[in-house]
């Protein structure tokens, strides 16, 4: 027996998806180019497609001022994330560490490497998420917070 593989179609499907930001990463290439990678994994407890699925975004250096990374896209990012106006970070490691953990929302496109001949997943823009910390059958819990939960103090309390 023969096995072949058949290469799916790796792409997420364009539009606007729930995210982690599981880890932002800096990273120098071969070239001498620097820049931030941000992963973000599409959320398993909102319902929507693509559970679990990996996505990167690349934050370049900029030119005109070397060990800042494009200024406006990082200020939207750290808005999203929940940063307030006026919010001083001590460079970029704390910026990075305020941003990992942080649920928010992005807009996935799908464009055409020329490099690579091949349609790629780019995240277009971050937005605030519409959901809170871990949901709950798409409520958040913030929206939970109020219910009261019946405490078992002891074994004879349990009804089995």
């Amino acid at each position: 027996m023969q096995y072949v593989y058949e290469k799916e179609s790796d792409l997420v499907k364009e539009g606007d998806y729930e995210v982690t930001i599981e880890s932002m990463e800096v990273k120098t290439l071969n070239s001498g180019k620097n820049k931030v990678q941000v992963m973000c994994r599409i959320r398993s407890d909102v319902e929507q497609a693509f559970k679990n699925r990996v996505l990167f975004d690349d934050i370049w250096e900029e030119r005109e001022a070397p060990g800042y990374f494009n200024r406006k896209r990082m200020s939207k990012i750290l808005g999203v994330c929940g940063a307030t106006p006026k919010q001083e970070f001590d460079g970029l490691k704390s910026v990075i560490e305020f941003c990992e953990g942080k649920y928010v929302k992005i807009h996935v496109g799908v464009v055409f490497n020329s490099y690579s001949g091949e349609e790629e997943n780019t995240i277009s823009y971050y937005m605030k998420t519409q959901f809170g910390t871990k949901t709950l059958g798409g409520e958040t819990e913030e929206q939970h917070k109020d219910d009261k939960v019946a405490v078992v103090k002891n074994d004879d309390d349990l009804p089995f």
